[in-house]
C-alpha cells in the first residue's frame, strides 16, 4: 500500500507540474500564488510537490484546483495500470485552453462595449459639431 501512495504522490506532482506549464508559468510564479491563496510556499515547496517528495495538504489541493480552476478530483487520481495520463492531460489542458479563451473572449467583448459606446459619444459629438456648423454658416441676406 506504501507504493500506492508513492504513486499516488508522483502522479499528482506530474499533473501540477504539467497544469503550471500549461499556464506557462514558473514554480515561483505558482508558489506566491499559492501564498497569496493563504498557503505560504517558495518555489523549493513547488518543485518538492511536483516530484513526489512533499506530502499536501486538503487545503492546499483545493487552493492549487482554485489556481488552475480545475476539480480538486482533477488533481488526485488513483494510479492504475495504462492509467490514461496522456489522455487525461490532454483533456484537462483542452478544458484550460478553453478557459482561457472563453476569459479573453469576455475581456473583448467589455472592450467593444467600451468602444461601441466611444463611438456613439464621439457620433453624438459630430452631429452636434455640423448643426453648430451649420447654423453659424448662413447665407448673408
Amino acid at each position: 500500500m506504501e507504493n500506492t501512495g508513492r504513486e499516488v504522490l508522483l502522479s499528482f506532482g506530474r499533473t501540477v507540474r504539467q497544469l503550471r506549464e500549461a499556464h506557462e508559468w514558473t514554480q515561483e510564479q505558482l508558489a506566491n500564488r499559492m501564498s497569496t491563496a493563504g498557503y505560504p510556499m517558495h518555489q523549493v515547496t513547488v518543485g518538492k510537490l511536483e516530484t513526489g517528495r512533499r506530502p499536501t495538504s486538503v487545503g492546499e489541493v483545493v487552493a492549487l484546483a482554485a489556481i488552475f480552476e480545475v476539480d480538486p478530483g482533477e488533481l488526485i487520481r488513483f494510479p492504475s495500470a495504462g492509467d490514461g495520463d496522456d489522455a487525461a492531460m490532454a483533456r484537462m489542458r483542452a478544458q484550460q485552453e478553453l478557459r482561457e479563451l472563453d476569459h479573453r473572449i469576455d475581456r473583448m467583448n467589455v472592450e467593444l462595449d467600451l468602444l461601441q459606446e466611444r463611438r456613439a459619444e464621439a457620433a453624438a459629438q459630430l452631429a452636434r459639431a455640423e448643426a453648430a456648423e451649420a447654423r453659424s454658416v448662413r447665407p448673408a441676406g
